[in-house]
């Protein structure tokens, strides 16, 4: 009985659901706004997260190569935690670009499955674009900086 009675529930919000959408181009426009909203929203998310990952990542590794420094390290093992930094910095970078495309990607095919406007399709792609911009200069300066500490560990 409980079962057919979320069918029916199921079968009506359905309904009333279609019934908004044919009569209220409105609320779907609004919809829409309110995705492409939630889709920049989610891609600054994950860009941010990815940019703190890095900083505080090329952090560790200047730690440890100031470390390898002051224990007398030589200079392969130097040279080996800075591309350790590197490679998991660009790993790090490598997943948020691709999660950002993937939203982006998800978000364009919503929209265009609602006829959004062409303006908050173009918004969200430039959201991804900019974030992804926003990944790739955090991990340059990240490598950036990683040389540095090799190069300074190196010459000392």
């Amino acid at each position: 009985m409980s079962s057919m009675l979320m069918k029916s529930s199921g079968l009506r919000a359905g309904l009333f659901g279609l019934v908004a959408a044919v009569f209220a181009p409105a609320a779907m426009a609004q919809d829409a706004g309110q995705l492409a909203q939630e889709c920049g929203r989610a891609v600054r998310v994950v860009a941010l997260n990815a940019t703190q990952d890095i900083q505080e990542a090329t952090e560790d590794a200047i730690g440890v190569i100031r470390d390898l420094n002051d224990s007398d390290a030589t200079n392969q093992e130097i040279l080996r935690a800075g591309a350790i930094a590197r490679n998991r910095i660009e790993a790090r970078a490598d997943a948020a670009r691709e999660r950002i495309g993937t939203i982006v990607q998800n978000c364009v095919q919503e929209l265009r499955a609602m006829d959004a406007p062409q303006a908050l399709i173009a918004r969200v792609l430039d959201a991804g674009r900019d974030t992804r911009r926003a990944v790739s200069t955090a991990q340059h300066r990240a490598n950036h900086r990683i040389n540095a500490a090799v190069r300074l560990a190196i010459e000392d």
